[in-house]
């Protein structure tokens, strides 16, 4: 029986049921969903904090790096978390 079929008050006998289902839907795309802002969120707050470049020959400013970072991060972060989601 479906959820929006069932009445809510529904009483069957136990000699009248023949199975029961439980159904659990998956939470992966919550699962990436925090991930990536929690890679991306710390990612770039790491970076911002660290600062730019000064002594390479090839200088990047810090929000720069952040994005770069933040996006790496976050990409572990929603492959971590949705993998780990989808297994439960």
């Amino acid at each position: 029986m479906s959820d929006s079929l069932a009445p809510s008050g529904l009483i069957v006998g136990i000699d009248e049921l023949r199975s029961i289902q439980i159904v659990k839907k998956s939470k992966i795309f919550q699962g990436l969903g925090v991930g990536l802002l929690e890679g991306a969120g710390s990612g770039a707050c790491l970076i911002l904090l660290h600062g730019g470049d000064t002594e390479r020959w090839f200088r990047f400013p810090a929000g720069q790096y952040a994005l770069a970072v933040g996006l790496t991060f976050g990409v572990w972060g929603a492959s971590f978390s949705g993998g780990s989601s989808a297994l439960k």
